[in-house]
């Protein structure tokens, strides 16, 4: 049986939070930091975002925390540049389509 790790970091601004990627040629996780081969991150931030990260080899955590029939709450702090008008705040309150690869999702 593997030993199970556990990491968190703060994961910078500019990077993505993965270690491969085919299409980026830079900006990648993997450039900062080195991690076991079987160690991902739970979750991701965007390139343009940036805080704290949890990566483990642990399969039952990752499927607790990213699994959608596990809900939990999310908090997220963002900073804008200029204002922000009422209709944005009414649009955000209402719920913002996201997307990845495989699946459109609308936040809460």
């Amino acid at each position: 049986m593997r030993p199970l790790k556990y990491f968190a970091l703060h994961k910078p601004y500019g990077y993505l939070s993965q270690f491969t990627d085919s299409h980026s040629k830079s900006g990648l996780l993997g450039e900062l930091y080195h991690f076991p081969k079987d160690v991902y991150a739970v979750g991701r931030l965007d390139k343009d975002s940036e805080g704290l990260l949890f990566l483990t080899n642990d399969k039952a955590i990752n499927h607790q925390f990213l699994n959608p029939e596990n809900e939990h709450a999310r908090t997220y702090w963002v900073q804008l540049d200029g204002e922000i008008t009422n209709e944005a705040i009414d649009q955000l309150t209402k719920g913002v389509s996201i997307s990845d690869i495989k699946k459109k999702y609308q936040t809460k």
